[in-house]
């Protein structure tokens, strides 16, 4: 179970996904927005969570996740009786 869970969301970057996905696993998140409209994404400081300076990033006790399918993965396993996914053979 994850100490720490921070996701960092930019509009019109898809949040919801990932936010409604933390949200129905009924998990503690800090959202932290980027404002990519001022480049806050290509800083260095940004680059370090994710090197591709693309905005949809959870951040799991320190460890940068940045695509949905990878997020949403991870909340299933995580949590699964949030029941993000379907259930399949390989889940």
């Amino acid at each position: 179970m994850p100490s720490e869970l921070k996701l960092y969301v930019a509009p019109f970057a898809c949040p919801r996904v990932p936010v409604v996905a933390l949200e129905e696993a009924g998990v503690q998140f800090e959202t932290v927005v980027v404002g990519i409209d001022g480049g806050e994404h290509k800083t260095p400081e940004f680059k370090k969570l994710n090197p591709k300076g693309k905005v949809r990033c959870l951040i799991i006790d320190g460890e940068p996740l940045t695509e949905n399918v990878a997020i949403l993965t991870y909340l299933n396993r995580a949590f699964p009786e949030a029941s993000i996914l379907p259930r399949t053979a390989n889940l």
